[in-house]
């Protein structure tokens, strides 16, 4: 399935790597770009292309045509977006979210709030059995993290199979990857404290902001027991996840889907080639953000 848009304001042309068409559920995991943060350090990226009223019709039109069951989203310092002002969202899905408790967003002037992790759920296809949020605390006595997360405990209407789902937003810059790896590590611990059980389906996504050659990456597929969606199906992840200037161009991949055994990966969205994006990277006219949408759909095993 070739997605192709090509007219003025619209997306990027991706295409489907498809195993089968047969799947139980679908999950996009994807940060948006905070509005408070989509500033002129883009310095390849016109102005009028980081305005909220250009962004968010994007943002929707993004998650409209994947139609995703669940949705893990980082950066969002806009929720009404997806839980008041869009009558099919705010219909279709229901949430669970998470502010970070010291938002980069608050020192912006004009800001509408913290931003941090907001998980949608199609409520037609799941029920929420139990949620937890919090920091992922590298201390006991740490005072504050910026490193949130959302567990959802979530049962497949049709199937009456639980499905986990665990979204987060790891510590940012190449410097960090120490602290990465305890946040990993916090993770999984997290998973066995809030009584995630071996023998369920379970995801974990998010912005990891590091690259597969980090120790949090290992740690998190140590022992077979979570996996890359991407890296499941393609044998490899993709070239890149995000692809930004600042003061210099960065094109790399920081973003995952993971899954354990009892899920197996059908089919995933493919990323857009450098040239389609174009010169001045992401955000761009036709895309909303800085990270590309990562689309996994899956079977229960």
């Amino acid at each position: 399935l070739l997605l192709n848009r090509k007219m003025v304001g619209t997306l990027l042309s991706r295409v489907y790597h498809h195993k089968t068409k047969s799947t139980d559920f679908t999950v996009m995991q994807w940060n948006m770009l905070a509005q408070a943060l989509a500033s002129t350090e883009f310095s390849k990226c016109s102005p009028e292309f980081l305005e909220w009223s250009h962004r968010k019709s994007l943002l929707v039109q993004e998650i409209k045509l994947h139609r995703p069951d669940i949705i893990c989203l980082e950066e969002v310092d806009k929720p009404e977006l997806f839980c008041q002002e869009d009558d099919w969202l705010s219909s279709t899905y229901d949430h669970v979210r998470m502010c970070k408790p010291s938002s980069p967003c608050l020192e912006v002037d004009g800001n509408s709030g913290p931003d941090g992790c907001l998980v949608l759920y199609s409520e037609a296809m799941f029920s929420l059995r139990d949620s937890e949020t919090g920091q992922l605390k590298l201390a006991r006595n740490a005072a504050i993290s910026n490193q949130v997360y959302c567990l959802l405990k979530l049962t497949h209407r049709s199937n009456d199979v639980n499905l986990n789902v665990f979204c987060t937003h790891l510590k940012a810059r190449p410097a960090f990857y120490e602290k990465r790896a305890e946040q990993a590590a916090i993770i999984l611990n997290l998973l066995d404290q809030h009584g995630v059980p071996e023998n369920q389906a379970t995801l974990i996504a998010g912005d990891f902001n590091g690259e597969p050659s980090e120790e949090f990456y290992s740690l998190i597929t140590s022992q077979g027991k979570f996996c890359s969606a991407y890296k499941s199906l393609l044998g490899q992840e993709p070239e890149f996840t995000t692809s930004k200037i600042r003061a210099q161009e960065v094109t790399h991949t920081i973003d995952y889907i993971f899954h354990n055994k009892h899920l197996k990966v059908e089919n995933v969205l493919m990323m857009p080639s450098l040239d389609d994006i174009g010169a001045g990277r992401l955000p761009c006219e036709r895309y909303p953000s800085d990270h590309l949408s990562l689309v996994a759909s899956f079977n229960f095993c």
